[in-house]
């Protein structure tokens, strides 16, 4: 593309932004959500694929162009495809990971992270695995499902029926009911560990394999994960959702027990979740439109 033409779509796309901030302004909910948000203390804000949407990364359950209608999840993304066959695992998760570093942060994640400036507690509960949030600068991430570039030990479920595993105190993994302890390793670190192709990496300590640390098909959210997610959501003053069609168990009944317990919950979503009847605010709009604008309103500018 020349550069008088990339300057005259940039410029069109600056003047559509302008515009719909400037439609948005006007909306009702937006006010009204600005006008909640500014009496609070404590905010909490849950967000699910489309906040990484908005950033590129492929949602995983959209009907058009959802990374499960392109791949099996049974065959990249079970702890019995791991077994089966670790490279082709390992292999999808690199290149996740690709697509996720070359991702960036949109404005609604550093919309959020800049929160921080304005509300003595921001909490973020989110259900993506790409760590976006961190990199816009959000200093109190909660992940539910995990973090694609962390890694931890495999855990063999058939070893619990068959024998009584050792736990390796490094990788957390239970692979071998008789691990051979390796003591100079015993302060190694495994979260970190890169992912190279042909190869299934190790821990130093016990030896067993490592895997990606998040959370696969027939697999439960970590519990306490999971119950530190619903302590936040209902001692905030404000939860926001974002992205996120609640569509998933038990997920979905964060927002609605926060409503019951008084907090004021707010949606932001192009595409608004089914679940009715708990909603204070609900705004149809992307968040990189619409965080940055609460945040101007807020602010009163």
């Amino acid at each position: 593309m020349n550069p008088s033409k990339l300057f005259s779509n940039l410029k069109r796309s600056f003047r559509q932004t302008v515009k719909s901030q400037a439609t948005l302004q006007a909306n009702p909910a937006i006010l009204e959500a600005a006008s909640i948000l500014r009496t609070a203390k404590k905010v909490a804000v849950l967000t699910g694929a489309g906040m990484s949407a908005e950033s590129g990364i492929a949602t995983f359950r959209a009907k058009e162009g959802g990374i499960w209608k392109e791949f099996d999840p049974s065959e990249v993304a079970t702890p019995d495809a791991f077994k089966k066959d670790p490279h082709k695992v390992l292999a999808w998760h690199q290149e996740m990971r690709v697509t996720c570093q070359d991702a960036e942060p949109n404005a609604g994640h550093h919309a959020i992270a800049r929160m921080q400036e304005l509300f003595p507690e921001v909490i973020v509960i989110t259900q993506n695995i790409d760590g976006l949030h961190q990199r816009a600068g959000s200093k109190f991430v909660l992940e539910l499902h995990g973090h694609l570039f962390r890694m931890k030990g495999f855990c063999d479920a058939a070893m619990h029926e068959s024998a009584s595993p050792v736990h390796c105190p490094v990788c957390r993994g239970c692979t071998s009911p008789r691990i051979i302890w390796q003591p100079e390793h015993k302060d190694a670190i495994v979260e970190f560990t890169e992912i190279h192709l042909g190869e299934v990496p190790r821990c130093l300590h016990c030896s067993g394999p490592l895997r990606p640390d998040v959370v696969w098909f027939n697999e439960g959210l970590d519990p306490y994960v999971l119950d530190a997610a619903w302590n936040i959501a209902d001692g905030c003053d404000v939860l926001l959702v974002i992205g996120t069609s609640l569509q998933v168990q038990p997920v979905s009944g964060i927002p609605w027990r926060a409503a019951y317990k008084g907090v004021k919950v707010i949606e932001i979503n192009p595409e608004p979740a089914e679940a009715t009847g708990f909603w204070s605010v609900r705004i149809q709009a992307c968040s990189a439109l619409v965080l940055p604008l609460l945040l101007k309103l807020i602010n009163n500018e």
